[in-house]
């Protein structure tokens, strides 16, 4: 048997006890009230590579890596994204740096060898190459940040606590044509708070500065936006929600490509901030007006050019498929793995928790749209969670 703690020891509230092969019940309820009189919350887990914390945290920081690789987002950019749009306490490469960018690149290539190369796992060459320039992080004075006097230290507090401009809308500009769809939930509650007035396509009302498509490719999207695009006057914006599809495909399914911006929808509620990206043949016009809109609801904005899943619907639904391939393979249970993840990494919440939160069925579609667009066995969905998934539509049909 083992017990995995966290770093700082002292502070760090969970323990992971590990059972062995042959561990007999006496040794493991030892081990229990050993953890609970160094005052610790324990956890049983199976003996697999990375146990919980460790083997659930590899898309944060592997997907983030990836993401900055394709020249999607820098480092800062992803970072600012998940502390201020999914409140983790901090970014991927902020937590590389403190945990030191060698032992995090040595944790993840250890599960990856010991899975025998398992894709989800696969380590970054970008990590590599840093270990190799003995770019540690915090404890050598540089990672991905610099840690001297003229580093950027401070400057998280300084973007967490910007504000964008708020302007009351007014008259035309009040108005804002919603399409329907699911893939943006809490945009409603946004526009009505921020004194827009949302109105239909099938109202016969069209003028207006700003369209909006929320639904996802199986809710018809691609029908939706061409409407839209027909029927909104053509100096107008178009948005569309990114989480199943990327942008460029979107283009191709509209006749003015130049007005149109997409967004991140799943990630609205409690945010402070939504992704947006855009084309190379996107104007400055349509980019400065979904600038304002967004400002205008009270959120600010990241943009990042077109990638499949974006940043947030992309690593969040990363860690809720690793966490259910975890819970399916019998690691721990569900509950199990939700604690786990947010008292030994410190998570706003568990990794399943979160995929009930989004639902099921649109973490699988994310997870099904980077399969289609990378062909890589890396972002296969967990049989546990594709049964999660059919489970929440039969559940939706019967209501």
């Amino acid at each position: 048997a083992g017990m995995h703690f966290f770093n700082p020891a002292p502070v760090m509230p969970l323990v992971e006890i590990v059972r062995g092969a042959l561990t007999s019940q006496e040794t493991m309820d030892a081990l229990i009230q050993l953890g609970k009189k160094l005052g610790k919350q324990t956890v049983l887990v199976k003996d697999t590579p990375g146990f919980i914390v460790n083997r659930i945290a590899r898309p944060f920081y592997g997907e983030a890596l990836r993401i900055m690789g394709e020249g999607a987002a820098s480092h800062e950019q992803i970072d600012r994204i998940v502390r201020m749009g999914a409140g983790f306490r901090m970014g991927p490469f902020e937590l590389m740096d403190l945990i030191g960018i060698d032992i995090n690149f040595a944790a993840t290539k250890s599960i990856y060898e010991q899975t025998f190369q398992e894709p989800r796992y696969r380590p970054s060459h970008i990590q590599a190459q840093m270990v190799h320039q003995m770019a540690f992080g915090r404890k050598s004075g540089r990672g991905f940040y610099r840690y001297d006097r003229d580093s950027e230290i401070g400057r998280r507090a300084k973007d967490v606590s910007q504000l964008p401009n708020r302007n009351q809308p007014e008259g035309e500009a009040a108005r804002v044509i919603v399409c329907q769809g699911t893939w943006a939930p809490e945009l409603m509650n946004l526009l009505v708070n921020s004194r827009y007035q949302a109105a239909a396509v099938e109202n016969g009302i069209h003028q207006a500065p700003v369209g909006i498509v929320t639904a996802s490719k199986s809710e018809g999207m691609k029908e939706l936006i061409a409407e839209l695009d027909l029927v909104l006057p053509t100096k107008s914006v178009l948005l569309a929600q990114c989480g199943d599809t990327t942008l460029s495909e979107i283009a191709g399914w509209i006749d003015h490509p130049e007005r149109l911006v997409g967004f991140d929808g799943l990630f609205l509620e409690n945010s402070q901030i939504v992704t947006l990206t855009t084309l190379d043949v996107t104007s400055e016009e349509a980019q400065h007006e979904a600038d304002s809109f967004f400002n205008n609801l009270g959120l600010e904005t990241a943009w990042i050019n077109d990638i499949p899943g974006l940043v947030l619907p992309r690593i969040t639904c990363c860690l809720v498929n690793e966490g259910a391939f975890a819970a399916g393979e019998g690691t721990a249970p569900p509950e199990t793995i939700d604690l786990a993840m947010r008292l030994g990494a410190n998570y706003p919440q568990g990794p399943l928790e979160w995929g009930r939160k989004i639902g099921s069925q649109r973490v699988a579609a994310v997870l099904d749209h980077l399969f289609e667009e990378y062909r890589e066995e890396r972002y296969r969905t967990a049989p546990l969670l594709r049964k999660w998934a059919r489970l929440e539509m039969i559940k939706k049909k019967s209501e």
